[in-house]
């Protein structure tokens, strides 16, 4: 959600009063008139057909599966090569930096030769227009998104010496609140608040919550901007409108006029985002907001086997949000005829079984595997580790599992749905590299050669472990960041762990610093705006290990949901009851990123911080009927094959 697709149409903009033309009385556009399909409706089915084709307002529910992407483009795509708009008159929004570039690479293909609409994410067209706008808005032109551990020191500074961890999360908790509740005040934090407020000034700094916030305020009280702002984007699309959160839907307000030619898609029973504020209720009421709205609903799944549809849909069912909801496989495809539902002693012997289960899918791949029998045929074989996603509820799982692949020398890539600033390797890493990116900006040196250098410093600092930077590497460091930047005289604590970080910090942002070229404006902007999934790599011949939060979107042949476990799924969080209607829809979103082969495993012990516990199944399981299942356990230890020379 608080991600940015940031590309060269995101570099600095042009400001001031000149920017846009007087305006004049804006008008609601006329609706679309929608001719005869031609070729690019033409191999579309009758749903799809009937969304790309219709005017706006439209309101598209699509299931999982269904050709969101597809109705989505193809119906930008139509309006341009079809209805003749100019395509910078198309604005296309979505939530992710690799959903966005997804969604531009397909409008590249459909509209070749073309200026290409625009395709950002919200906090991306939030930065557009901040950027744009920074003379109104009081920002120098050099404004910067502040990253993760500036945000935390600023708000340090402004709760003042001696301030808890608590008191400083109550404070940014309070920003960002506001940003979507202007009237959510504190008179106990209205003096941090304003401390905290003018310290970002005076760096010419924005957060997250501002690039939202700002634009807001700003269409809502000068109608000259916002009516600029209509007539450059007359057509406005957002994919997964589910997941809009007060602020973007004040924002979609204020951009959309009545009547206006406004698609939104998505499906309500995908809604898994409330924790960052997304209200599924602005997908709901959509029809009451936008009158004349039409309302199409896809419900042909192209993607998965029936098998894991009708499983997916058994687990929802108790709380969709789409009455009468229909999802019907039309794919096809080769894979078993039930879901497999394995019962695992622990957390070690569930990743065993995961890594187990690959091998066999892949054919085994070391004589180890083979003598274990680990190259039987399993259903039928996938070719590639890229063909397997393991996901799990929390981040915290991912240890074991990550354990058992290299055990096995099984490749694997990593991602989460956290913000990439919130890795511990990325902040340590930042806190050499910021001031050096930023006191040399328009330094036409790699942004990639001055990560690796600055990584190099971070391991120093954390102990001495790694090979002594040299000369070269060094001097790609301005002076200050060197002298800033030097050993500390007594080593970090952990140090092997905090180089681990780091190198795994180098490995996460090196397609991210390589994409920047010698750009470190737009680096510094996409670290501070970036998931760590969009930096996940769909060409690297890897297992994929993903939160569930964070497969959302993405589809595998093979799909295993490890820890299917009252506690888990639906997560419990001390004393508090779950949300289980949105704990139940993110196993929905999970089990729907299956092509042919399902997997879900629980524990009957799981080691959670440090404590031993005995997990019941999820009561999710129980929607599954006993003849759509196929149930597995193994023994808790097995012998293993000793290899001998002769």
């Amino acid at each position: 959600v608080c991600s940015s697709y940031l590309g060269p149409e995101e570099g600095p903009a042009a400001t001031g009063d000149g920017l846009f033309a007087a305006p004049e009385p804006v008008e609601p556009p006329e609706p679309v008139v929608v001719p005869e399909p031609v070729g690019l409706l033409d191999g579309l089915d009758a749903e799809l057909r009937a969304a790309a084709a219709a005017a706006g307002p439209l309101l598209v529910v699509a299931g999982p599966g269904t050709g969101k992407t597809r109705t989505l483009t193809t119906r930008i795509a139509h309006l341009v090569t079809n209805l003749g708009v100019p395509a910078e008159q198309c604005l296309a929004l979505t939530f992710t930096r690799r959903a966005a570039g997804e969604l531009a690479e397909r409008l590249a293909k459909l509209v070749p030769g073309r200026q290409s609409p625009l395709v950002t994410t919200f906090h991306g067209l939030g930065l557009r227009i901040v950027r744009e706008q920074a003379a109104r808005l009081g920002l120098g032109e050099d404004v910067r998104v502040v990253d993760e551990a500036e945000r935390l020191a600023l708000a340090r500074e402004a709760m003042g010496e001696g301030a808890s961890a608590r008191d400083v999360s109550r404070l940014l908790a309070l920003v960002s609140r506001l940003a979507r509740d202007p009237a959510a005040e504190d008179a106990e934090l209205a003096g941090p608040l304003a401390r905290y407020r003018a310290g970002k000034r005076a760096r010419n700094l924005v957060d997250l919550d501002d690039l939202l916030a700002r634009p807001v305020a700003l269409l809502g009280a000068d109608p000259e901007v916002r009516d600029a702002y209509r007539r450059r984007w007359p057509h406005v699309s957002v994919d997964e409108y589910q997941d809009v959160d007060p602020a973007q839907y004040a924002l979609l307000r204020l951009l959309c006029p009545p009547g206006g030619d406004l698609c939104a898609i998505g499906d309500p029973d995908q809604a898994i985002y409330s924790f960052r504020g997304a209200e599924v209720g602005f997908f709901l009421r959509f029809a009451a907001d936008f009158p004349g709205t039409t309302t199409v609903r896809l419900t042909r799944n192209y993607r998965s086997t029936a098998t894991v549809v009708d499983a997916a849909l058994d687990v929802v069912a108790p709380v969709t949000l789409v009455p009468g909801r229909e999802l019907t496989a039309v794919a096809g495809g080769d894979g078993p005829d039930r879901v497999t539902l394995h019962t695992a002693a622990d957390e070690a012997a569930e990743a065993a079984f995961v890594v187990g289960s690959i091998e066999r899918l892949i054919g085994g791949s070391d004589l180890t595997a083979l003598l274990r029998g680990a190259a039987d045929p399993w259903h039928d074989a996938v070719h590639s580790y890229a063909d397997v996603a393991v996901l799990y509820r929390t981040d915290a799982q991912s240890g074991a599992l990550a354990e058992a692949l290299e055990g096995a020398g099984v490749p694997y890539q990593k991602r989460s749905h956290h913000r990439l600033g919130d890795q511990p390797g990325v902040r340590d890493l930042l806190g050499v590299l910021r001031e050096d990116l930023v006191r040399a900006a328009g330094d036409p040196r790699p942004v990639l050669a001055r990560v690796r250098a600055a990584a190099q410093v971070a391991i120093d600092r954390a102990g001495g472990l790694g090979p002594t930077i040299g000369a070269d590497e060094w001097s790609l460091l301005t002076p200050a960041t060197a002298r800033a930047a030097r050993p500390a005289p007594e080593p970090e604590p952990d140090p092997a762990t905090r180089v681990a970080q780091l190198q795994a910090a180098v490995e996460l942002l090196g397609a991210l610093a390589e994409r920047a070229g010698a750009d470190a404006a737009k680096f510094l902007a996409e670290l501070a705006l970036g998931a760590e999934v969009d930096l996940w790599d769909p060409r690297a011949d890897r297992v994929s290990l993903l939160t569930l939060h964070a497969a959302k979107g993405l589809e595998f042949p093979v799909v295993f949901v490890v820890g299917v476990e009252d506690g888990l799924l639906p997560m419990r969080f001390g004393d508090s009851e779950p949300d289980t209607a949105e704990e139940r829809r993110l196993l929905f979103v999970g089990m729907t990123r299956a092509r042919t082969h399902l997997v879900l495993s629980h524990a009957r012990r799981r080691t959670v911080r440090g404590r031993v516990t005995e997990p019941a199944p999820s009561p999710f399981l129980a929607d599954l009927p006993a003849a759509a299942l196929e149930r597995t356990s193994r023994p808790e230890r097995r012998r293993q094959v000793q290899l001998r020379l002769l």
